[in-house]
């Protein structure tokens, strides 16, 4: 529906009022071009909505691409913004749209109790809807402006009243029998001095009897025009109401006596006002006509006093003269109006009263706009304004707040005179398109703390103002309770530099009525660690969720995110992140993360949000070993990003799906579980995807969801489509240095040529609707493979449609009702020598899988379906490249030669998978085409095994391409050749993707310190690692290299100096990837505070195996059993020489035995020994334990026999053990050399 005061004729017959009592929420087009705007605006449409009690959103925003109307010179019109401000101020929600205006839009964001609330104007305008249906239909045959503006006469009054500028006005809604039955009460239009009618010719009897009630009580009734001389049906009632229809009879223009006319009425008034002002080329066409001279304020020719000269005469020719006739009418009636101000005639003002608050709000939109000189508003400078306050704010104090979204948007105090009638003045400083003025009883502020040198919290401790953290605030085992003064959230802000740390701390609202959020801005650090973060965030700008985080190396350890408002954790470019051990629930999002690069996200739980992850444009990401449980949509979410994998994880009951990728690239999934959800895993548009290893089981839909894979239906960030980073200015999207790393990827995956491909393998998929299902809305998918896969007891096995250029082979079908479902495929159900397993196959032969589809390999028995450890990609490396000269030897550069390298611990292609990668060519000097000649900067081949290798996981391929050559010749010399690059993808036959790349590792430190010197690390890298060392010293000058363990259950690099014999530990961390890119962090300083603790092994007559649990001073054995009075003898066992040695000193981690000849107990002073990292050889091992009982961990895996066995001296035997104990020694069999990391339970 078009709304009332549509500007097309045909469709101005209908009106979107009437609807208003059935629609909750108006989503209507504006069509501002035809409108003209702002020379006509749509304000009095949209505040008769919000009268109705409706708030409403537009499709449309004046930009400049909308209508060749609102072009101009000026890069920021403002049409737009002031388009915006009209649609908040007046009730509506805006669209986020890209522009300028999102400076509004945020504005109104940060201050929601600056929307528009109760409306409280001093008079009502009546918008009388069978007079606006009726109005149209009597006279659009005779009155083609009629026709063409909608209710005119109800337009032309509410630009009066808005230009007055003296005066602030409701809307009043008098409703009809059938559409919206609501007519006001008395007691509602009792607070209004006056009610203006404009031509409301069709009125209910109920309606007039209200009316000259009102009136008789006191009030001014001013009727436009006819008033009441049809009923709601718009038939005629001149004879029944003829009485109340006399007072109706003004006549003449402006100047005419007989133009106004007064009667007494009761104890009010009734005024009758020619309709002259409403008819054609009445006010509203000088309205517009006035609103084009906007710009001569702005002209050059003219000069401030000649501006103000003519602007005004122009006024007073236009409205000015209506607008004193209309005043002069208001006068003799007695109504007094209560605003003074000079503000310029074209600002309209809106009161709104906020009775939660008792707070007045004044709404100022300047509609004096210069739509020819700079297409921007002309500013209003120190005007002043004068106003009445209301019975609740008279005789208080008062504080008076002007904002605007440009100038003023965390507001400005203003100060105000009480005048000696009882109004208050101000002066308003600047207003350039919107402000609002807030006037409210002077109460208490919040206070704001500023954090400007280090300090430490701890204890419990009451929060009722900002926190502004620029130096280091560290919140240590303390309980923070946020308590919101006179309703403002407290935000805890970290600016650039600062840092925080929350360890063993709770943050958590005061009561239920106190809000907070943090931000951590870029430079800031965060650091979250065996804390709680209990209802963050509020309605707002996204910022306010919950935790914002714009800082690098971000570690969030142990932690609990519990109903916050929009999320727990967004990771704003937040790059290199690592959380682990984590919970969020309760949330909207549990974690949110946007373009942001390298996340590590582990062992964590999500469950009771309505997506438990959601994350958009990511570089990299890896989520492993976490939960998503009972996240009410979605479990995760991964949208536009690329290079993302989720390992290891759970997803079960979400309503929509478990699991979900939309226009990605590079994305895994492996070793994961989705089930109980509508779909078990979606990929749409994802033209490169891997599932491997997982389980889809008992989902109500899909197990696996495949929709347009081959195809972007919605544009990627430039960034995925190889645009962004080739050269500013940007032709398509970003300039690089907003794009992730500035990566290009394959544009084969958009242009249509070889190289997508989306592998399904070793997965099981049982009891689900659809087992597979693959779909195409847009063409064909392409390049699915469904290889080696128990597809079992579904509906369907697979339906798949659309879809050409695939293979399902290796598969076993069982127990599926339908095996297959197919539509429109070209694919085959075979590799080169198998096809796959049918449970209801008992024949020889081919097996006919559908209508005209066969397997003509179908297997006797089931394919036997390991399980895949493999996780990691292969290795790429462009070992040559050059230029050739070509077939013509005209001396140009014709194409490159490329001599590629790849290699990994597992095969790169096997039958049916014989493309391992694809090579992406990028020729920057292509933007500097003409318009006439479009250049295409790219181009991607896919890439094949070579003819002959020795090995199938180590090839190396010769790469030529005639893509220059061929398109772009006269463009190959040096000064463009130089620029253009070369990139390459590989994947395993497991999915695993990489590319070349140059860049060095990142190295985020997870902790160091504690009880014992134990240093934790994690390395992003998109390249495999070839080293991660640590160096550390104990003078400052001389350090010691020693390489890093890899923790494979938390994604980290470990290592525990065992002895420490100095106050101070300096060390620093270096990582090289296999390409040789290096990179090495600061040097960190760490003061060694451990106290020293006593121990007592208590031996027993005869042998005992027993280790230290402390470090002492002294650890040669005779210094340790110094005091025993009888003999004893020690020994260790060698692992590396398999024998048993006699040792001089007792070592930390190692296991010893020895024989006393009585019981006895020796008491041991060192430094407590809290964990340990041990070497272990293959065979046996004699390992010791540490301060605590403790549990150990084993890399790689499954290493070591599954027990480990101390000694029972009293006994005399072997005992199997799960834990270790302070003083024990194990033994322990190594399958191979591995590493034991013993921590305490």
């Amino acid at each position: 529906l078009k709304p009332t005061l549509s500007s097309h004729f045909p469709e101005s017959r209908l009106s979107i009022i009437p609807f208003l009592e059935y629609i909750d929420f108006p989503f209507f087009e504006v069509w501002y071009d035809d409108l003209k705007y702002p020379e006509r605006s749509v304000a009095a449409l949209f505040r008769t909505i919000y009268a109705a009690g409706k708030h409403f959103a537009v499709m449309t925003c004046p930009t400049p691409s909308f209508s060749n109307y609102f072009q101009s010179d000026n890069p920021y019109p403002e049409e737009q913004v002031l388009a915006t401000a009209e649609l908040i101020a007046t009730g509506g929600w805006p669209q986020l749209t890209i522009g300028h205006n999102i400076t509004y839009i945020q504005f109104i964001q940060q201050h929601p109790e600056l929307l528009p609330k109760q409306q409280d104007g001093e008079v009502a305008l009546i918008y009388s809807l069978p007079s606006a249906q009726n109005y149209r239909m009597r006279y659009s045959r005779y009155d083609y402006w009629n026709d063409w503006w909608g209710y005119r006469p109800f337009e032309s009054i509410f630009y009066l009243l808005s230009d007055m500028n003296n005066v602030t006005f409701d809307i009043v809604i008098f409703g009809d029998k059938e559409f919206y039955p609501y007519t006001p009460t008395l007691e509602e239009l009792s607070k209004y001095k006056a009610l203006i009618l404009p031509n409301a010719t069709c009125l209910t009897d109920e309606q007039v009897d209200l009316l000259l009630n009102y009136v008789s009580q006191g009030g001014v009734l001013v009727g436009v025009g006819k008033i009441g001389i049809c009923d709601e049906n718009g038939f005629n009632v001149i004879t029944k109401r003829a009485e109340f229809i006399s007072y109706f009879n003004a006549t003449g223009d402006y100047n005419s006596p007989d133009s106004i006319r007064i009667y007494d009425y009761g104890s009010g008034k009734i005024v009758s006002l020619s309709s002259n002002i409403i008819g054609a080329y009445g006010y509203i066409d000088n309205h517009r006509k006035l609103m084009k001279k906007g710009y001569i304020w702005h002209s050059p020719y003219y000069s401030e006093e000649e501006k103000e000269s003519i602007w005004w005469y122009k006024y007073y020719y236009t409205i000015g003269k209506w607008i004193d006739w209309f005043v002069n009418a208001l006068e003799q009636a007695g109504v007094k109006t209560e605003i003074s101000t000079d503000f310029n005639p074209l600002v309209m003002n809106i009161r709104y009263w906020d009775p939660d608050n008792n707070a007045t709000l004044f709404h100022f939109i300047n509609y004096l706009y210069d739509n020819r000189e700079t297409d921007t508003a002309v500013d209003q400078v120190n005007a002043n304004f004068t106003f009445a306050l209301r019975p609740e704010l008279q005789d208080k104090p008062l504080r008076i707040t002007y904002y605007t979204p440009d100038k003023y948007p965390e507001g400005l105090t203003l100060n105000y005179r009480v005048e000696p009638d009882g109004r208050v003045r101000v002066t308003i400083p600047l207003l350039h398109i919107w402000g609002i003025l807030k006037v409210e009883e002077e109460k208490p502020q919040p206070s704001t703390y500023q954090i400007e040198e280090s300090m430490e919290w701890t204890g419990s401790h009451i929060l009722d103002g900002d926190i502004i953290v620029s130096s280091n605030l560290t919140l240590r085992n303390a309980v923070i309770k946020i308590l919101s003064i006179s309703g403002s959230p407290v935000k805890i802000e970290v600016l650039n530099g600062g840092s925080l740390n929350i360890l063993n701390a709770v943050i958590e609202p005061y009561d239920e009525e106190s809000r907070y959020y943090i931000v951590v801005h870029e430079g800031g650090s965060l650091r979250i660690e065996n804390s709680t973060i209990r209802g963050a965030g509020l309605w707002g700008p996204l910022n306010y969720g919950g935790i914002w985080i714009e800082s690098e190396d971000t570690v969030v350890l142990n932690s609990r995110f519990e109903n916050c408002y929009q999320y727990g954790l967004f990771l704003m470019e937040a790059n290199y992140t690592y959380i682990r051990n984590c919970t969020f629930t309760g949330c909207t999002e549990g974690l949110m993360a946007y373009w942001t690069r390298f996340v590590k996200v582990v062992n964590c739980t999500f469950t009771g949000n309505s997506i438990g992850l959601y994350v958009k444009h990511i570089h990299h990401m890896k989520v492993t070993n976490c939960i998503f449980e009972g996240n009410t949509w979605f479990g995760a979410i991964v949208d536009r990003s690329e290079f993302t994998a989720l390992e290891n994880s759970e997803f079960t009951g979400s309503k929509w799906g478990g699991l979900s990728f939309w226009t990605s690239i590079f994305v895994e999934v492996v070793n994961c579980t989705s089930h109980d959800n509508g779909y078990g895993y979606t990929f749409r548009n994802t033209p490169i995807s891997t599932v491997l290893g997982s389980d889809a089981y008992n989902n109500l839909h899909s197990g696996i969801l495949l929709r347009d894979v081959n195809s972007w239906s919605m544009m990627p960030p430039s960034a995925l489509l190889s645009y962004g980073s080739i050269t500013p200015p940007v032709q398509f999207g970003y300039p690089a240095n907003n794009l992730p790393r500035g990566d290009l990827l394959p544009s084969n995956v958009f242009g249509g040529q070889n190289g997508r491909r989306t592998l399904i393998l070793y997965n099981k998929i049982w009891n689900n609707s659809e087992g597979i299902s693959v779909s195409c809305s847009n063409y064909f998918n392409e390049e699915v493979l469904i290889l080696n896969n128990t597809i079992q007891a579904n509906d369907i096995g697979v339906n798949i449609n659309y879809t050409s250029s695939s293979i399902i082979a290796g598969n076993n079908f069982i127990d599926n009702t339908v095996q297959v479902k197919a539509f429109s495929i070209d694919i085959y159900f075979n590799a080169t020598s198998y096809g796959n397993y049918w449970s209801n196959y008992t024949g020889s032969g081919a097996y006919q899988v559908c209508n005209g589809i066969y397997d003509y390999q179908p297997l006797a028995e089931p394919n036997i379906i390991g399980d895949v450890l493999d996780t990691t990609p292969p290795n790429v490396i462009i070992l040559a490249w050059s230029w050739v000269d070509g077939w013509d030897n005209d001396g140009i550069n014709d194409y490159p030669d490329i001599t590629i390298r790849i290699w990994d611990d597992s095969l790169l292609y096997v039958d049916p998978q014989y493309e391992i990668g694809i090579i992406n060519l990028v020729y920057p000097a292509l933007y500097s085409l003409t318009p006439e000649e479009p250049g295409n900067p790219f181009m991607s081949y896919a890439i094949g095994p070579p003819e002959f290798s020795e090995k199938l996981n180590n090839v190396t391929i010769e790469f030529t391409a005639d893509f220059y050559g061929y398109w772009i010749p006269e463009y190959l010399d040096e000064s463009t050749l130089q620029d253009a690059r070369f990139e390459v993808y590989a994947s395993d036959i497991y999915g695993h993707w990489s590319r070349n790349e140059t860049e060095p590792p990142h190295i985020t430190l997870v902790r160091y310190g504690a009880d014992s010197f134990h240093i934790e690390a994690v390395v992003f890298d998109s390249s495999n690692l070839a080293n991660v060392m640590l160096h550390y010293s104990t003078d400052g000058k001389t350090y010691k290299d020693t390489p890093m363990t890899y923790n494979e259950e938390y994604g980290t690099y470990e290592y525990t100096i065992q002895e420490i014999n100095s106050e101070n530990i300096w060390f620093y961390i270096s990582a090289t990837d296999i390409y040789g890119s290096k990179t090495e962090t600061p040097i960190y300083t760490y003061t060694v505070t451990v106290e020293e603790v006593s121990f007592t092994l208590r031996l027993k007559r005869g042998w005992n195996m027993f280790s230290l649990p402390v470090i002492p001073e002294n650890n040669r054995v005779i210094a340790i059993f110094k005091n025993l009075s009888c003999h004893y003898t020690v020994y260790m066992w060698n692992a590396s020489k398999k024998r048993y040695v006699r040792p001089e000193t007792i070592e930390p981690g190692v296991g010893y035995w020895i024989l006393v000849l009585e019981n006895v107990n020796i008491t041991v002073t060192g430094k407590p020994l809290y964990n340990i990292q041990i070497q272990l050889k293959k065979g046996w091992n004699m390992i010791g334990s540490t301060i605590q009982e403790a549990n150990y961990t084993i890399q790689p895996k499954d290493s070591i026999y599954m027990n480990i066995y101390s000694w029972n001296p009293e006994l005399k035997k072997y005992e199997t053990e799960t834990t270790t104990k302070p003083g024990k020694a194990y033994w322990i069999l190594a399958y191979q050399d591995c590493t034991i990391t013993i921590k305490p339970s």
